[in-house]
């Protein structure tokens, strides 16, 4: 806890205003950590099929950051609910 207890501290302080992240925290060091998607594919009647046939798009490197408005991931994720 020696390592984390400053981290937490200040996150957990009334006067910080983050909210929302993660970050990896060692040996003196602390970095935010991001979660990133690449384009991938939408098949709303998802197979192993599909999946097998989508293969070589989802090997592509991300580039989006996963919670980011023009992620594809969010995109599709929202498009998926219907009657909200």
């Amino acid at each position: 806890m020696r390592t984390q207890g400053p981290l937490v501290a200040w996150l957990a302080h009334e006067r910080c205003e983050v909210t929302g992240r993660c970050y990896a925290v060692g040996a003196g060091h602390v970095a935010q950590v991001a979660f990133a998607v690449n384009d991938g594919f939408t098949d709303r009647e998802l197979t192993p099929e599909s999946v097998a046939a989508h293969a070589e798009a989802l090997a592509v490197p991300p580039a989006f950051l996963t919670g980011s408005p023009e992620s594809p991931f969010m995109t599709n994720l929202m498009a998926g609910f219907t009657g909200l």
